[in-house]
């Protein structure tokens, strides 16, 4: 679904997958290194495709400001 590059040089990778019925979006490194993958959104059908577009894009632009994967930057409380 698209493709960013850390501030590090890491290239990762955004697939967008269906897995019995339920569509998910990870973020994987991209160059066949090692390197933690990341659910980003699971449950996505039943937003639409559209939704499905603005989430990759909101996402890279994320990645783009921060030099990281998003999803690195979460945590919880």
């Amino acid at each position: 679904m698209g493709r960013y590059q850390t501030a590090a040089g890491q290239l990762r990778v955004l697939y967008g997958q269906r897995v019995a019925a339920v569509v998910r979006v990870t973020d994987v490194p991209g160059d066949g290194g090692t390197g933690r993958a990341y659910l980003v959104e699971r449950g996505l059908e039943q937003d639409g495709y559209s939704a499905l577009l603005a989430l990759v894009e909101d996402y890279l632009r994320r990645a783009e400001e921060l030099g990281v994967p998003p999803m690195a930057t979460t945590f919880v409380q």
